[in-house]
């Protein structure tokens, strides 16, 4: 493809001169091939006006950026207000726009993405359609699985991965949309035909600084990106205060869902225990009765959000409901661990205050016993949501042990201290918490002290299978771990020595 037209399809001005066949996109330096095109993406750590020279080096026919050539340029230099933006619009122009061609569902929010991504991939299935599924869990093309390291991939990879999609004759795409993707402008060139709101409480304090500017970014994906595609629909929580706002600011076409509002998908009534969730809903007036396998209520919220983005996205009543009862547990989230034990255990990714009261009090409503918590807090993330985050254990759990959770370059100890200073204020006693931070042991201890009756809910980490500790990426799942330790209480052998992870 010539630069000119490449330019044109990504509705860029093409300026005079030489005008080279561009062989590929990219904004990292080392992957620049002879014949490719270049962006100095100025990001939020990295210059790329730095690695110019080599991608020069390298072969670059021509170079993107927000900056004119400083000096004689040595090939064809475009200037553009936003690197960014221009990124994904060339990545996905190069491709030849792959996600022109199939529904493409975006689910963005703090709590519950994962799930109904989940869901509306499932419903896209029981509809007879060729899906994929981008998220935080992996990046699942047809048949194929791929290692996901952030839940929204980079721009050059998502124009990529749509492309193996197109080749693959995928119909429909369920994908997860982060806060950080939003800002970066990752998922620019993709063309949606629904957008979610699950939720917004704390998180990402770390990256966005404050609330309104995450709550601002958040909503720029339904005012920049679904508002500006035609035929796309706006999804909102109108039992959310942000989805309420949201709503009522946007000027499209939407759904509202709710377990309290009348609006298009509304909640009628819901059973929850160990069997999963029963509801009634109405669909636009029309009655639906839906059964699900997920444990726990808050999974009635992101049932309730995967339904109307199904119908946003133009499914049937049979279709919904079909995805909603396929749909098995989610990795990692509320996830049940069962080795027949006389106690009910559970492995859940909440790491926010939000998040972890809702799985405790999903934890609660299925439990007569003790609940029993297991729980940590991320080093070199938002920091402030630490003690919230003890707070929430204290006032909610019989008995809390707080341990390590992907320390990174942070002192375990220090992280630890952030968080029992909320434990202290809300705990009913000092007796009802212990600090144990290798987390194997706090697991250990966990299932050594349940009865039957109990609940023991694992916190944080969900479906990650390593833990970061320093420089360190060491293997540590805490569904493996819980399996191990309960085979060995209860199918013979004793306990083993716990593994230190502190």
């Amino acid at each position: 493809m010539k630069l000119s037209q490449l330019l044109l399809a990504a509705g860029i001005h093409a300026p005079a001169g030489e005008d080279p066949l561009i062989h590929g996109v990219t904004d990292d330096s080392r992957r620049v091939q002879p014949g490719w095109l270049f962006l100095a993406v100025q990001g939020t750590q990295v210059d790329g006006r730095r690695f110019v020279p080599q991608a020069l080096e390298a072969g670059a026919a021509a170079v993107v950026a927000m900056t004119p050539a400083p000096g004689e340029a040595k090939a064809p230099w475009i200037v553009v207000p936003d690197t960014q933006r221009a990124l994904g619009q060339l990545a996905h122009a190069f491709a030849g726009r792959p996600s022109d061609s199939m529904i493409v569902v975006g689910v963005t929010g703090t709590n519950g993405k994962t799930t109904a991504a989940w869901l509306i991939e499932s419903m896209f299935r029981a509809a007879g359609r060729s899906t994929a599924l981008l998220g935080t869990l992996h990046y699942r093309i047809g048949g194929e699985t791929y290692p996901a390291p952030t839940t929204t991939a980079s721009a050059c990879r998502n124009a990529e991965m749509f492309a193996l999609m197109r080749d693959q004759g995928v119909q429909a795409v369920a994908m997860e949309v982060s806060s950080h993707a939003i800002d970066q402008r990752r998922i620019e060139g993709i063309r949606f035909r629904a957008g979610v709101l699950t939720n917004i409480t704390q998180d990402h304090l770390d990256y966005h600084k404050t609330m309104e500017e995450y709550t601002s970014v958040k909503q720029r994906f339904f005012t920049e990106t679904i508002a500006s595609t035609p035929d796309a629909v706006a999804v909102f929580n109108l039992d959310d205060e942000a989805g309420r706002r949201f709503s009522r600011a946007y000027g499209g076409e939407q759904v509202g869902f709710s377990q309290t509002e009348d609006c298009r998908v509304r909640c009628l009534g819901a059973q929850v225990d160990l069997q999963g969730v029963r509801m009634r809903v109405s669909l636009d007036g029309q009655p639906l009765d839906l059964r699900s396998r997920l444990l726990g209520r808050f999974n009635v919220e992101n049932i309730l959000a995967a339904v109307a983005g199904g119908l946003a996205s133009g499914l049937d009543c049979q279709s919904i409901a079909a995805g909603v009862e396929a749909a098995g547990g989610v990795p990692g989230r509320f996830q049940r661990i069962d080795e027949g034990q006389p106690f009910l255990v559970a492995v859940d990714y909440a790491h926010t205050p939000d998040a972890l009261e809702r799985a405790l009090a999903n934890a609660r409503e299925l439990t007569a016993g003790r609940l029993i918590l297991v729980f940590g807090c991320g080093g070199d993330r938002d920091a402030t949501k630490r003690p919230k985050m003890g707070f929430a254990a204290g006032r909610a759990a019989d008995y809390s042990i707080l341990t390590n959770d992907n320390p990174r370059t942070e002192d375990p100890q220090a992280i630890a201290r952030m968080a029992e200073e909320g434990l202290r204020r809300s705990a009913p006693s000092p007796h009802a918490y212990e600090v144990t931070l290798d987390r194997r042991l706090a697991i250990q201890r966990a299932l050594e002290m349940a009865e039957p009756g109990d609940f023991v809910l694992i916190a944080g980490k969900g479906h990650e299978d390593y833990q970061l500790i320093g420089s360190q990426r060491i293997h540590f799942d805490d569904r493996e771990t819980a399996r191990e330790l309960l085979r060995a209480r209860f199918c013979g052998g004793g306990l083993k020595t716990p593994l230190s992870q502190g």
